[in-house]
């Protein structure tokens, strides 16, 4: 089964992982037998999924799927000021004396 499918699956059985990447990547490193309730040996971390590629495949899922998308209020909110500000930098100049303005 592909990861895609296998993280829309944790998504829908468990509404707990929909506001918590690290909460999704240790159940699904669970499924994969690499990791117990409690803990995760090195060697099987150097042959898990990347927490990478599970954190896209959950933000992929939530935008194919909006009714598996984050369940807390407050989730919602700070993704969505997250969103809006994406791309954007703030330029600070050196007035000369090491203080930025």
């Amino acid at each position: 089964m592909k990861t895609y499918d296998r993280i829309k699956i944790i998504l829908e059985n468990r509404p707990e992982t929909r506001n918590s990447d690290k909460r999704l990547i240790w159940y699904f490193w669970m499924e994969e037998g690499l990791a117990t309730s409690f803990q995760m040996f090195y060697a099987d971390f150097a042959k898990a999924t990347s927490p990478e590629s599970i954190r896209r495949a959950r933000q992929k899922i939530q935008q194919l799927h909006p009714e598996l998308g984050p369940t807390s209020e407050l989730i919602k909110k700070r993704r969505g000021v997250k969103s809006a500000t994406k791309g954007t930098f703030v330029y600070r100049e050196d007035n000369g004396q090491g203080v930025f303005i």
